[in-house]
């Protein structure tokens, strides 16, 4: 049974929302994002979730992950 207001969801990938998306960023993503050694691809919110949860090296080699949060 489905509460009143709430939106069933299957699957977390099924969500398009930036703003979902941008919570479960870290909170300083930007700043990562600046000290990326190559420019990161992505065009959404969700994208640059799964980039930082497969993480991406950054300042000098250093490599950058977020754990994937729910």
């Amino acid at each position: 049974m489905q509460r009143e207001g709430f939106k069933s969801v299957s699957n977390e990938d099924d969500i398009d929302d930036d703003g979902y998306w941008e919570k479960k960023l870290p909170e300083s993503y930007q700043r990562y994002i600046e000290m990326s050694d190559k420019p990161l691809d992505y065009t959404t919110k969700k994208e640059l979730y799964h980039i930082f949860c497969h993480g991406f090296l950054a300042d000098k080699k250093r490599l950058i992950s977020s754990q994937a949060s729910t």
